[in-house]
């Protein structure tokens, strides 16, 4: 058995390539999978629970095949579908998990997350974050009417490129503080008895492996290729394949 992680996948009606490409990898895992870790960016945008096209039905029913294979999902929101709830996790049988937290994979601790939470430098997209991250603006923003909420998603989207067109790529990546702050307050609280010296995310669509005092594997985005964590017992891969 294995457990995989993926990120950043950027889900949409629009990309029906990365579809179909997300539907063939949960069919190649279904047959060793224990468990799959979605470390936010599933979607390309989440307006809200209540939304569905065709594109969404169709990764929802390969969640619900592989979870039915025995296999257990789970979900960490990222920058883009951070809307995802209850409703829609009770739907496909995902559990959604705090990001910037050490979970147990196979026989490895390791802290997961998204990522944006650790790009300090960014201060302008750190600032939307919080406000966005608030539970009252997203209840606000969830009471809203379908088509409002779609129209404010991409008024927000376009905002959030050209915002990127003028920051350079070091600030659009993780501070290194950041990572050195994190784990330094999960070995502090740590109650496993050993160092916790793994760390796992995506956003930065930088796939690499960092190590240093710590390992640090960062997720590549799907594109052209298909980025996954592969951890089996005590090891650990990070998998990089072609789209067909």
């Amino acid at each position: 058995m294995a457990s995989y992680l993926i990120a950043d996948l950027h889900l949409s009606a629009q990309r029906p390539d990365l579809v179909r490409a997300f539907c063939q990898f949960c069919q190649q895992i279904s047959l060793d999978a224990q468990a799959l870790y979605i470390l936010g960016d599933l979607f390309e945008a989440w307006i809200g629970d209540d939304y569905q096209d065709a594109a969404i039905v169709e990764i929802n029913q390969s969640l619900l095949k592989l979870k039915n294979a025995g296999c257990q999902l789970y979900f960490i929101h990222g920058n883009r579908d951070f809307l995802v709830g209850e409703q829609y996790a009770n739907q496909v049988g995902i559990t959604i998990l705090n990001s910037d937290q050490v979970y147990p994979i196979e026989d490895i601790q390791a802290i997961l997350a998204h990522g944006d939470e650790y790009c300090w430098d960014d201060t302008s997209y750190q600032r939307f974050r919080k406000v966005v991250r608030n539970p009252a603006v997203q209840w606000l923003y969830n009471a809203l009417p379908l088509a409002t909420r779609q129209a404010i998603a991409n008024k927000a989207r376009r905002q959030s490129k050209a915002g990127q067109a003028n920051k350079s790529m070091q600030i659009m990546d993780v501070t290194p503080a950041a990572i050195t702050d994190a784990f330094a307050r999960h070995n502090h609280s740590s109650k496993a008895g050993h160092p916790i010296n793994l760390m796992i995310h995506g956003h930065t669509h930088r796939p690499n492996v960092h190590t240093a005092e710590n390992t640090r594997i960062v997720l590549g985005d799907w594109g052209k290729s298909l980025w996954y964590v592969c951890v089996t017992g005590s090891n650990w891969e990070l998998v990089e394949q072609p789209i067909k």
